[in-house]
């Protein structure tokens, strides 16, 4: 893919350097978040910017290993209260380098913090078997993290 930009620019000028810029081809980003779809290109799932547009919040606390994480899929809480204050973080967003905008790249930050046009999370939903409408997933985690979130979505942020 990147390629066909290269040569669509040697051959298009400045106009091909901007559709660059937009689709954020090559590691060059538009230094923002950007609407859902922006991009047009969806995974096998059909699902839009998975990588690269905001690093997500997990409910879990920050550890450095996976070593003791549950297996139950249940959320990851320091039970020592060492490090409780920072939370997880996953997959780049637009301020990362392009090598960690991908899945497995793990980051942690605190939940209060202000400085946050890079974080969001995302909204999951499941289809029902009987209809084309969508429902919230219900899920079991911890009260406290989100409530140092939500507010922050009131705030105005873009990101969240």
């Amino acid at each position: 893919v990147l390629i066909d930009y290269v040569n669509r620019l040697r051959k298009e000028g400045a106009g091909a350097l901007e559709a660059l810029v937009k689709a954020g081809v090559g590691g060059i980003s538009q230094e923002e978040t950007t609407p859902v779809g922006s991009f047009g290109v969806a995974n096998n799932f059909g699902l839009y910017d998975m990588h690269g547009n905001v690093s997500e919040w997990c409910a879990d606390s920050w550890h450095s290993s996976y070593e003791g994480a549950p297996i139950d899929g249940s959320v990851w809480e320091d039970k020592h209260k060492r490090s409780s204050h920072f939370r997880m973080l996953r997959g780049g967003s637009w301020g990362n380098i392009s090598g960690n905008c991908r899945s497995a790249f793990r980051n942690f930050n605190e939940p209060n913090s202000k400085h946050i046009s890079f974080l969001g999370f995302r909204v999951v939903c499941t289809e029902q078997e009987s209809s084309s409408s969508f429902l919230p997933i219900h899920l079991s985690i911890n009260a406290h993290f989100w409530k140092d979130i939500i507010p922050m979505a009131s705030g105005g942020n873009k990101t969240l």
